[in-house]
């Protein structure tokens, strides 16, 4: 995250227009969608049909870079990568 914080403007505008095609996809599918939007007091099952959230343009930052990182050093865990 440290390495997020530290892009400048124009090398976090590609993961900025991958976060905000997601969005535009899950704002159409939520449009789509005719299943519970409410939470019930009792978990129920969940609907496989319902629309994933749209991931931030930070997640898919991490999702690509996190590979190369745990790549480059190995004996990092998880928790250290992310």
């Amino acid at each position: 995250s440290q390495v997020w914080h530290s892009l400048l403007p124009n090398e976090r505008a590609r993961w900025d227009k991958e976060a905000e095609e997601d969005k535009k996809r899950y704002e159409i599918e939520k449009a789509d969608y005719t299943g519970p939007w409410k939470i019930l007091a009792r978990p129920s099952k969940v609907d496989v049909n319902a629309p994933k959230r749209p991931m931030s343009s930070f997640l898919y930052y991490a999702q690509k870079y996190r590979q190369i990182v745990k790549r480059k050093n190995p004996e990092l865990c998880n928790t250290e990568v992310s």
